[in-house]
């Protein structure tokens, strides 16, 4: 048997076991803050939230690989010298 067959008849890794079980985590967290978490917010509800051992390239590489970033909810504020003959 060639190598390539034998790599495909191997079983899932228990890394790409964990990694498909942590993308599901990430997801459902991710969700729940509106899509407002970023991967360090994130890896923080992993770790301090949920007490898992996971590092935060994980969690980035992982968000990545979804394609999942934080919504940025920052708003602008224009401020305007008032003008000396009162027109705007």
């Amino acid at each position: 048997m060639s190598g390539y067959f034998a790599w495909r008849s191997r079983p899932t890794s228990q890394r790409a076991l964990r990694h498909a079980w942590l993308t599901e985590r990430i997801r459902k967290i991710h969700a729940a803050s509106r899509g407002t978490y970023g991967a360090p917010r994130v890896h923080a509800e992993l770790t301090l939230g949920s007490g898992l051992m996971v590092w935060h390239g994980t969690v980035e590489m992982l968000m990545r690989r979804l394609a999942r970033s934080s919504r940025s909810i920052w708003l602008t504020v224009v401020w305007r010298q008032p003008s000396s003959s009162g027109r705007r």
